[in-house]
């Protein structure tokens, strides 16, 4: 096995006037921020208003109650042809929602998009259940979602894009989310690794060994992995796990881990959840962002990318 090679994060700041646009490219592991530029390799995501307008703010202001019903426009430059996921997060739990015409409340919007070609998704999901202030929304895009990484050349982490806003309900009401952070005692410095691992070694805690492409286990049985997290200049993270990209409840029943560690240091957590009963093939993979519940038009520049582990298949039988 192999160390993983060190990805930067590039952040660019834009002026609400900017065009918002995400892109990702094929080789990194973490969406950034920039101008739009036709000449890039990857993947880019915008948010539409109901009106086709191009929303150019991180903050999207609704009236609590209301139905979102913007769009998601992707953009497939990756110069390939593939089959896609849309996934939605609220706070951080992947929520079902309507897309398209179908009307139909789904957890994931399959699709198949030609290289060098866009798509406009209509997304609708209530509101109703949501407090008045600020709520974290993250739209994810898996690439390949059809496939296992048990059939492809590499395992890799870098397999989609995603985009982090804020939705806020009632905009006089600031206030947002309020959690506070599991203070994780067991970290180390490491220099050569920032970033995202899940794998299946728990002995090695300081080292960050590329996973195997294929796990297996038993028809409910249990999972036993080790996750690794940060080397990054933040101290506030959260952290999900997914199956066939579907959210699991991998850490101690909740679907996400909210942390602190210092700056600059990795975590080690092991997580246990319990096979899916029936054989087959399944997707695994984890997201983690930092400054979780950050208002993002504070005025204070921090990261606020979504970073993606290796993603494997495990095998039930």
């Amino acid at each position: 096995m192999r160390l993983i090679r060190i990805y930067s994060i590039i952040l660019v700041l834009i002026t609400l006037t900017t065009l918002l646009f995400l892109f990702k490219n094929g080789s990194a592991s973490t969406s950034s921020v920039s101008q739009t530029n036709v000449n890039m390799k990857g993947y880019a995501l915008q948010v539409y208003t109901p009106n086709d307008q191009l929303h150019q703010s991180y903050i999207i202001d609704m009236t609590q109650g209301s139905t979102f019903n913007h769009k998601i426009m992707f953009m497939n430059s990756s110069g390939r042809t593939s089959t896609f996921s849309l996934l939605v997060y609220l706070n951080y739990q992947q929520i079902p929602f309507k897309a398209d015409t179908n009307g139909l409340n789904e957890y994931a919007y399959q699709f198949t998009l030609e290289q060098d070609k866009s798509i406009l998704i209509p997304l609708e999901f209530s509101t109703d259940d949501l407090a008045e202030g600020t709520h974290a929304l993250t739209f994810s895009i898996i690439a390949g979602s059809d496939k296992h990484a048990s059939a492809l050349d590499v395992v890799t982490d870098s397999f989609g894009i995603s985009g982090r806003f804020n939705l806020r309900l009632n905009a006089n009401k600031q206030t947002g989310i309020a959690l506070t952070p599991e203070i994780i005692k067991d970290t180390f410095k490491q220099n050569t690794y920032s970033g995202l691992l899940i794998n299946q070694d728990r002995n090695q805690k300081e080292k960050f060994l590329t996973p195997q492409k294929l796990i297996t286990a038993k028809s409910g049985g249990m999972i036993e992995l080790a996750l690794r997290g940060g080397g990054t200049p933040n101290e506030e993270y959260v952290v999900w796990l997914t199956v066939d990209w579907k959210q699991i409840k991998a850490f101690d029943e909740k679907a996400f881990l909210f942390f602190r560690i210092p700056k600059n240091e990795s975590m080690y957590t092991p997580i246990t959840f319990k096979a899916p009963t029936q054989p087959g093939e399944y997707e695994i993979a984890a997201y983690m962002t930092p400054n979780p519940f950050k208002q993002l038009d504070d005025g204070f520049f921090q990261d606020i990318s979504t970073y993606t582990s290796h993603r494997f298949t495990l095998k039930v039988e």
